[in-house]
């Protein structure tokens, strides 16, 4: 959602480009934080063998060297910018590396959010939250483990924030409903206002980064040591009585085999799944 906005053309500019994005990623500690200015530096010195001032580095302050700041220090997604051009390679049967340019890769993630795009098209499909057969899947999770496993995500809604819904297939129902009235913002508002306060679909946006409170999207099941904790008793109450059995999640690894977490009571089991996809391959090789 983001490349519609900030790799649009008139956020080029350092001096009138959102300050929000320049000074990202907020939620990571200042000290470690790498800024779009200190990234750009970094591929001045890397080009050059000097560090220049910052009134020099316009010249790589291009599409590419920005798409590749979002991926490695704002999304987590360190190293996906060749692996997109592989995949190019193999979709295009090129057969070199070098035939598919940076431009055709920052092109490639551009139009996957335009109309049509694969990625849009996910997004459509998409929910954040599913039950079926008794069990709810989630991508992060329903609570923090860092935080002693005490805030849920379960029953809030960020449109609705002095309500709690105790049934969890209407929690799942409005949480899925806004994030479709998001989808469908971003969709009319694809790129920041005149003042760079507002774009759409912007309060989801805010829902996936790491230091929003009760997201499942962010969420987490383990402890800030990595072991697993079970549910708080009033938050596997709520599951429990809304006929809930299991919960499904993913994004935080424990492992390359999921990792079953039985509650004391035994009413919930919360079951973290991810899998590598080599893993998977050699698993049915060796099969």
């Amino acid at each position: 959602m983001r490349f519609t906005s900030e790799l649009h053309d008139t956020e080029m500019d350092l001096h009138s480009m959102a300050r929000q994005v320049l000074e990202s990623p907020t939620w990571v500690p200042e000290s470690k934080r790498m800024t779009l200015k200190k990234y750009l530096v970094e591929q001045v010195t890397k080009t050059n063998g000097e560090l220049l001032p910052d009134n020099n580095i316009e010249a790589v302050n291009t599409k590419t060297n920005r798409l590749k700041w979002m991926l490695d220090h704002t999304m987590g997604s360190g190293g996906d910018f060749e692996r997109r051009r592989s995949e190019l390679v193999l979709r295009q049967e090129v057969g070199d590396m070098n035939n598919v340019m940076d431009e055709n890769v920052v092109k490639s993630y551009v139009d996957s959010v335009k109309e049509g795009g694969v990625l849009r098209d996910f997004l459509l499909h998409g929910n954040l939250a599913f039950v079926a057969h008794q069990t709810l899947f989630v991508h992060g999770g329903i609570i923090n483990g860092d935080d002693g496993a005490g805030l849920s995500a379960l029953g809030r809604v960020p449109d609705e924030p002095s309500k709690h819904f105790d049934s969890v297939l209407e929690w799942v129902d409005k949480l899925n409903a806004w994030y479709r009235s998001q989808i469908q913002d971003w969709i009319d508002y694809p790129h920041w206002n005149a003042k760079h306060s507002s774009r759409g679909g912007n309060e989801l946006l805010k829902y996936v980064v790491p230091n929003y409170a009760g997201s499942v999207v962010v969420g987490r099941h383990l402890l800030a040591g990595g072991m697993p904790t079970p549910l708080p008793d009033k938050t596997a109450s709520l599951l429990s009585k809304s006929g809930i059995r299991r919960v499904i999640i993913g994004h935080t690894p424990h492992g390359n085999c999921p990792t079953v977490i039985k509650q004391p009571q035994g009413q919930i089991n919360t079951c973290p799944m991810i899998y590598k996809p080599e893993t998977i391959a050699e698993a049915l090789h060796r099969r």
